[in-house]
């Protein structure tokens, strides 16, 4: 496989034309030696007798519905490091990838092996990305994240042994008890292992999992939402000063954002196989996503769950919600047209035909983004294009 292309400054709005050629997949491993108590996604900690059938299962459906080569892939989960070097490897090399296609693969600390990184290397990965959220015991273990610190630089020393140029390392800000001190450490060793990519995101607690269940029962405290808008404005200070360019609402990069994620943000086609995963056709408006649970998916002959057809209106206001999420914005062709304020208060910019959001915009970016989609209904949507 040739190498990623060169790129341009991470905030470069042909990123965005970029992510949104050709075909995008997403494989979901849904194992995982343990479900932390805040996550969401569709992960389970009990099925590991199911791993050979799942990935058998995945490769028919990639066989059946990936007609062309990837421009980008993105092994998520879940685990799928936990699948280990063999299962793994076969799951990569199912995948028709297009040279030059980015190729991640998530990976825990802990169980990202030797084995396991070079076996994704060698079956085409590119890109890889390790969970690594805190280097505070304490806040790893209100995470119930089963790494150390020495798990973390052992992962990353082998994917560059192993000949990997681009990494990822996952972080997460304003856990309860966390302190300003706690998060600088963890910035601070992060930095010093020179990722090329860091996504940095707030704890966010959902209702359905034990997390949740646990704050709305008193039994957990909730994190703060001052002291998380404090983390991020460190954060932004702190990587901007490490030559880390911000893209995306939490996402940063030295030179190479991700593009698959890009592809998602900027309407681009995507095919998502494996438990709970989604799919996405702009040329249709369809979307599909299939069966959660892994067993359900396994056995059945169609693996779609369920569609929608999406409205020319619900479109437009997708383009807007996604769009707004990075730096480089959206196309909005008229600037009589941009709500009443953004830019003069320092929220958003204006600059050839495209409005983006600052950080102090993307701080609020709920509310800023309302007023943009308000703003676009009551001009018929001709205020904004496909971007």
């Amino acid at each position: 496989m040739d190498a990623v292309r060169p790129s341009p400054p991470a905030g470069d709005p042909s990123w965005c034309d970029a992510a949104t050629s050709g075909l995008g997949v997403y494989v979901h491993v849904p194992f995982c030696s343990h479900r932390c108590g805040y996550c969401d996604f569709a992960a389970f900690s009990d099925l590991d007798s199911l791993m050979e059938a799942y990935v058998d299962r995945v490769v028919r459906e990639l066989r059946a519905r990936v007609h062309e080569p990837a421009a980008s892939v993105f092994v998520g989960g879940g685990t799928p490091s936990r699948l280990g070097a063999d299962l793994l490897g076969q799951l990569l090399a199912a995948v028709p990838v297009a040279d030059g296609a980015e190729v991640t693969v998530e990976m825990n600390p802990e169980s990202a092996s030797p084995e396991v990184i070079e076996a994704a290397v060698g079956a085409g990965a590119n890109r890889l990305s390790f969970g690594v959220q805190s280097v505070t015991p304490a806040v790893l273990t209100f995470l119930e994240r089963r790494h150390d610190d020495a798990d973390v630089v052992a992962a990353v020393e082998h994917a560059r042994a192993a000949g990997n140029d681009n990494i990822n390392l996952d972080l997460i800000y304003g856990v309860p008890g966390e302190s300003e001190q706690d998060w600088a450490r963890t910035l601070d060793f992060t930095l010093a292992l020179e990722p090329e990519h860091l996504s940095c995101y707030a704890l966010t607690v959902e209702a359905a999992t034990p997390l949740g269940r646990a704050v709305a029962a008193g039994e957990a405290c909730a994190p703060d939402d001052d002291t998380a808008a404090q983390r991020l404005a460190e954060t932004c200070e702190r990587l901007a000063g490490a030559g880390y360019e911000r893209y995306e609402v939490s996402n940063w990069a030295r030179t190479r954002p991700c593009v698959h994620n890009l592809r998602y943000w900027s309407g681009g086609a995507y095919a998502g196989c494996g438990n709970g995963a989604h799919s996405y056709s702009p040329s249709t408006r369809t979307r599909t996503w299939n069966h959660r649970h892994p067993r359900t998916y396994v056995d059945s002959d169609d693996p779609v769950a369920g569609r929608e057809e999406l409205t020319a209106e619900q479109m437009r206001d997708e383009t807007i919600m996604l769009g707004l999420r990075r730096s480089a914005g959206i196309v909005w062709p008229d600037p009589s047209t941009v709500p009443a304020g953004l830019v003069d208060n320092g929220l958003a910019t204006y600059t050839g035909g495209r409005l983006a959001l600052t950080d102090a915009g993307l701080a609020v970016g709920g509310a800023v983004t309302l007023e943009v989609v308000l703003a676009a209904a009551e001009t018929a949507g001709k205020a904004v294009s496909r971007w």
